[in-house]
């Protein structure tokens, strides 16, 4: 299964752990609880996984107390002796959760505290490059009054890629404290290079939501790194489209150049 090749250790069970293939996950007992909880609070369908290439019916979670997880029981449940959950909200990655079975009822399956929180980020629009001096401003705030008012909170960001689907961007390691993964933000103020002459219209995103927040090293200086997706809202999205296909060119102009 997926979770095979994960390794719990200090680093997961302090918080989240990133993969170059896009997995990220955690077995930080906290963070896992939260999202069970969230589960059942917004009425997730999920789907039960296992060996052998089972597959339940949508069903979703129904109960999280004392460790002990219930799902209700999908029709043909084969009493697994391990299962995951997979679901996946809109507009957002593929989750899963690793589970242990513990017993079953007639309405009812039973699992221990899922012990690996995944997150699959697969990309699902192409990127380009943003070129230097292209950044972002990002609002804590969905409150235009407040930011014309200069009483937001703001964190000013150095694009590294972007898509019609999100952006990431690097923040100095100084800076102060970030939202935690999963919150939504915004506005996202887009102020982006076609290339080192030319300026793209100021975009404005209303909403995103936090993927990725890591901490990293490049070319020899201490970053964050931030990924945000953006959420509900298609205004955007053919300027978007327009920049991308512009930028894409100026990148293939480029590379002909040195050719």
């Amino acid at each position: 299964m997926l979770f095979d090749r994960l390794k719990i250790n200090q680093r997961s069970d302090a918080g989240w752990v990133y993969l170059e293939d896009g997995l990220q996950y955690t077995s930080n007992l906290t963070v896992i609880a939260e999202e069970v909880r969230r589960l059942i609070k917004e009425k997730t369908w999920v789907e039960l996984r296992g060996p052998g290439g089972y597959r339940s019916t949508p069903t979703f979670v129904v109960n999280f107390e004392n460790g002990t997880m219930e799902i209700d029981r999908p029709s043909g449940w084969p009493n697994l002796h391990r299962a995951a959950i997979v679901y996946r909200r809109e507009c957002q990655p593929w989750h899963f959760l690793d589970l242990t079975p513990c017993g079953s009822s007639d309405k009812g399956v039973f699992f221990n505290t899922p012990r690996l929180f995944v997150i699959y980020e697969k990309r699902e629009s192409y990127r380009v490059t943003a070129p230097l001096r292209s950044k972002v401003i990002v609002y804590k705030e969905m409150d235009n009054e407040v930011k014309k008012k200069k009483k937001n909170r703001h964190w000013n960001g150095v694009i590294k890629d972007i898509s019609v689907t999100g952006v990431c961007f690097y923040l100095p390691i100084a800076t102060a404290r970030f939202p935690s993964l999963r919150s939504r933000i915004g506005p996202v103020v887009l102020d982006l290079l076609v290339n080192s002459m030319e300026r793209w219209p100021i975009l404005e995103i209303p909403e995103a939501e936090i993927v990725r927040h890591r901490p990293l090293v490049v070319e020899g200086k201490k970053l964050q790194e931030v990924a945000l997706h953006f959420v509900g809202d298609e205004r955007e999205r053919t300027s978007l489209q327009a920049y991308i296909r512009k930028r894409e060119m100026e990148i293939l102009k480029a590379i002909r150049d040195k050719a």
